[in-house]
């Protein structure tokens, strides 16, 4: 149970190996170490019921203590797949559990053949009723098990619930596409076609040493090439990744004989909608350059592609960052009035702009500037108000979002904002409610990284209320 747990958790790997020593390798460790187990424990089962002295078997102190050592090493690994299975170590829920069974279900037949298997060695005392027993055992195992193949429903844990439903007008254009060829590190298995399939394994590129992508000499491409089953039209992919891994990705076609990129961008995450001008090809790769961990492959879980209708674009929310001791606002307002007209541009685009990096919070729960002081941030701001009124279209609504709570930003860490908040979590919700008022945002973005105890989540919802509240 404990083995095919653990590989049944292959959602949990990029963190798990962020969190271990051994890095990508403590998986395959536990699995090891849980196989030997495994066989030792049947071993000493079948030695019981086969020899004719199994007294003295089970008088010998060295087969007592190898023994009782499995036996131990079974419980915990069993307690610890368990959890990280059904994702106990957050809380009980039918949706985890859900999940959990759904990863396990490919191993499900050969889980129970397991643990009924050894039922007729402990409870024979003559060989041939020991091989009676595990036959039937068997037979008794697949027909119990057959009706637990029925799919259940499930949502995926990587944030996949909390995300509304896509719906698409058009068929996936790589229904009955096969992989025609993927880059392989030394030793790593071919995995690619698990892209094209609903069987919740993923494809798990790894960073390979070779030539570096053009225009990125930091950046190693691996890539899995698919071949669909003919030419096809499309302008909108959708790619699912298990787990936070891909720091950059491409998707290319192959259209009059050459590559050419359709869509680049930086993290995948839980789903990414991608959508490009139409393309028209019977082949795709779909690269990904560069690892958050260089030493733990990346797990993408499906793509797939639609030709989707021009939709209009009314409502469509454009977000972007800024730092004000980046593009000083003040200095671009000191070029002149063109460089401000050209630079005001860009706002007819965004809907929404977050001034990010401004404020953070010292360890006694006050709001401080950085290098700036308040006078120099409110000039700054009042400022990029000015920038922003000069957009071509005034008419196009931009709104101003601060963030005002950020953890990590400023070199303590992603434990500071745990510590502080945990004692002023109410008179920060109050200061910044009095802020945004001060300096007239729209509203205000939290990047709290991350409430790590139950405690932290308790003070995280009251911050929450209270800002709801104020």
């Amino acid at each position: 149970m404990s083995f095919a747990f653990l590989s049944g958790a292959d959602s949990a790997y990029s963190w798990i190996s962020e969190i271990y020593p051994l890095g990508d390798k403590f998986v395959p460790l536990v699995l090891s170490i849980i196989a030997v187990c495994i066989i030792l424990n049947l071993a000493y089962m079948f030695i019981l019921s086969f020899s004719k002295n199994d007294s003295a078997i089970r008088r010998s102190r060295a087969v007592k203590i190898i023994h009782i050592l499995c036996e131990f090493i079974s419980l915990a690994a069993f307690i610890y797949t368990f959890i990280l299975l059904f994702g106990l170590d957050s809380g009980i829920s039918l949706e985890k559990i859900s999940n959990g069974l759904n990863y396990l279900k490919p191993d499900l037949g050969i889980v129970g053949i397991i643990l009924l298997f050894p039922i007729g060695a402990l409870f024979s005392d003559v060989p041939k009723k020991a091989v009676k027993a595990a036959l039937a055992a068997v037979i008794v195992g697949a027909l119990v098990i057959a009706p637990m193949q029925i799919s259940l429903p499930s949502s995926d844990e990587s944030g996949l619930k909390n995300l509304p439903e896509i719906v698409f007008d058009s068929d996936n254009q790589l229904a009955g596409a096969t992989v025609s060829d993927e880059m392989l590190c030394s030793g790593e298995k071919a995995d690619a076609s698990n892209l094209l399939s609903d069987n919740n394994k993923c494809w798990t590129p790894q960073n390979p040493i070779g030539k570096p992508a053009e225009n990125y000499p930091d950046i190693n491409s691996s890539y899995a090439e698919i071949q669909l089953s003919q030419v096809k039209t499309f302008n909108t992919a959708l790619i699912q990744e298990s787990g936070n891994q891909v720091q950059y990705f491409r998707l290319q076609a192959f259209v009059d004989n050459e590559w050419v990129t359709v869509y680049q961008s930086e993290k995948i995450q839980s789903l990414r909608l991608c959508s490009f001008d139409s393309v028209t090809t019977d082949k795709i790769r779909l690269y990904v350059d560069k690892f958050r961990n260089d030493d733990t492959p990346a797990k993408i879980k499906s793509i797939k592609l639609y030709n989707e209708t021009n939709r209009d674009k009314d409502n469509f929310e454009v977000t972007g960052y800024q730092r004000i001791d980046g593009d000083v606002p003040t200095e671009i307002l000191a070029k002149g009035s063109d460089y401000v007209k050209n630079y005001a541009e860009y706002y007819d685009v965004y809907t929404t702009i977050i001034v990010f990096g401004a404020v953070h919070w010292d360890e006694n729960g006050n709001m401080n500037f950085g290098d700036l002081s308040e006078d120099d941030f409110a000039r700054e701001i009042s400022a990029l108000k000015e920038i922003i009124a000069q957009r071509p279209n005034p008419l196009h609504e931009v709104k101003l979002i601060v963030t005002a709570l950020a953890d990590g930003a400023w070199g303590n860490g992603h434990n500071g904002v745990n510590t502080y908040m945990g004692k002023y979590w109410k008179s920060i919700a109050d200061d910044i409610s009095a802020f945004v008022e001060k300096y007239d945002f729209d509203g205000v973005d939290i990047d709290w990284e991350y409430p790590s105890t139950s405690e932290d989540w308790k003070n995280y919802d009251s911050f929450i209320k209270q800002l709801d509240v104020i």
